[in-house]
C-alpha cells in the first residue's frame, strides 16, 4: 500500500518584529540626530551659502556678540584657553562666531589660537537662503 505524503504549508516568517526594530531605530536616529549639546540659545550664526548641511557647533569654541568665549557651555577666558584644552592645543578647532560679534574679536581669538598651535580653524556658519 502506498501512502502519499501530506503536503505541508510553507512556514511564513514573521517579519513584524523586524519591522518594529527597524522603526524604533529610525525614530532613535531621527531624535539623536537633532540633538545639539550645549546649545547657546542667544547665538546667531553667520549666514553663508557654502555651509555644509547639518553643520553643528556643539563642539565649537563660541565667540559671543560681546566678545566673550564659551566652550562646551561654560564661559572661558582667552588667556585660559590652554588650560581648557588640557595644556595641549588641539590640531584643529571649530570656531562659531555670533554674526553680531565684532570682527576684531574674531581676529583676536583666531590669532591667539594660531599662536597656540592650532593648525586648522573651521568657522561654523549657518546656511542662509532667501529671506533669512
Amino acid at each position: 500500500m502506498y501512502l502519499r505524503p501530506v503536503p505541508r504549508k510553507p512556514v511564513r516568517e514573521n517579519t513584524i518584529p523586524l519591522i518594529n526594530v527597524v522603526f524604533l531605530m529610525l525614530i532613535f536616529f531621527l531624535i539623536a540626530g537633532t540633538l545639539v549639546a550645549n546649545r547657546d540659545r542667544d547665538l546667531m550664526l553667520a549666514l553663508t551659502g557654502q555651509a555644509p548641511a547639518g553643520s553643528s557647533y556643539s563642539d565649537a569654541l563660541i565667540v559671543r556678540r560681546d566678545g566673550t568665549l564659551v566652550w562646551r557651555g561654560r564661559p572661558v577666558e582667552l588667556s585660559g584657553l590652554p588650560d581648557v584644552f588640557g595644556g595641549a592645543w588641539p590640531k584643529s578647532l571649530k570656531l562659531a562666531p555670533d554674526r553680531r560679534a565684532k570682527a576684531a574679536d574674531l581676529v583676536r581669538v583666531a590669532a591667539q589660537l594660531r599662536q597656540g598651535g592650532v593648525g586648522t580653524i573651521t568657522l561654523v556658519t549657518r546656511r542662509g537662503g532667501e529671506g533669512s
